[in-house]
């Protein structure tokens, strides 16, 4: 029996901006521990307006869309 492979799930907006998150962080030569850089994104992402979450939401739909087409 073939083994079905499925597409990955699409990722939300919050995974966008922590991924950019943590280039920073490691950009400024500070080699934080993967938690402790998720807290901070996620304490910086409550604070951050809608229209600086924008490009990350735009990435999230773009993704989903990516999903269910490779879903048909």
């Amino acid at each position: 029996a073939e083994e079905v492979v499925k597409p990955k799930k699409p990722r939300n907006s919050f995974f966008y901006f922590r991924r950019e998150y943590h280039k920073q962080t490691n950009a400024n030569g500070a080699r934080a521990k993967a938690k402790n850089i998720s807290n901070a994104a996620g304490k910086t992402w409550k604070e951050m307006t809608e229209e600086e979450k924008a490009p990350y939401k735009k990435y999230a739909a773009e993704d989903t869309l990516r999903y269910k087409s490779e879903m048909k």
